[in-house]
């Protein structure tokens, strides 16, 4: 069938149009599509097809039903990502832009995480920065420091909870570098 194709035969592209269209139709529906998508899909992908084929561009005519179904999976995921970038989500009631917390609070809740976690024994500082600014895991950092993973997580956990508890204090009050 390509080589009838690619000589111009006429036939030749509508058998293969009569053949794929429902198949490919059933193809981009199993992958997610909807009735008019999938529709639109088969029949870009048949244009595509026969343009190719006219052309001499499809490398293995003897694989015609893989370039097809290839063809139109491309079709389908740039459909999906299509989608995905146009899509728009109302706002819900009530929404207010303007209760937006505005850099001036960000920088206030920068200045009272920063204060809870210098306010924190240096040890403890030290590990929260290996976990959570270098990404070390606690193995790694127990090796570091000469203790055991078990001691490291707990330790983590332990200055956690105080550097949270801190954050609480700093809102009222600036603290000491002692963990006070």
């Amino acid at each position: 069938m390509a080589g009838r194709i690619l000589s111009g035969d006429a036939e030749a592209e509508e058998e293969l149009a009569l053949w794929f269209l429902p198949r490919l139709e059933a193809f981009a529906s199993s992958r997610g599509c909807d009735f008019e998508d999938a529709r639109d899909i088969a029949q870009e992908t048949l244009i595509a097809a026969i343009r190719a084929l006219r052309d001499g561009k499809v490398r293995a005519p003897d694989a015609l039903a893989g370039f097809l179904y290839g063809t139109a999976r491309n079709l389908v995921a740039g459909g999906i990502r299509g989608k995905a970038r146009r899509r728009t989500v109302s706002m819900p009631e009530g929404f207010d832009p303007a209760a937006i917390p505005q850099d001036a609070d960000r920088e206030e809740r920068y200045r009272v995480a920063s204060q809870a976690i210098d306010a924190l024994e240096a040890g403890d500082r030290a590990i929260l920065t290996m976990v959570m600014v270098e990404g070390m895991k606690p193995g790694a950092i127990a090796e570091r420091l000469g203790l055991t993973s078990e001691v490291v997580r707990q330790r983590k956990s332990r200055a956690l909870k105080r550097a949270m508890e801190l954050v609480t204090i700093c809102r009222r009050t600036p603290l000491t570098g002692d963990g006070t």
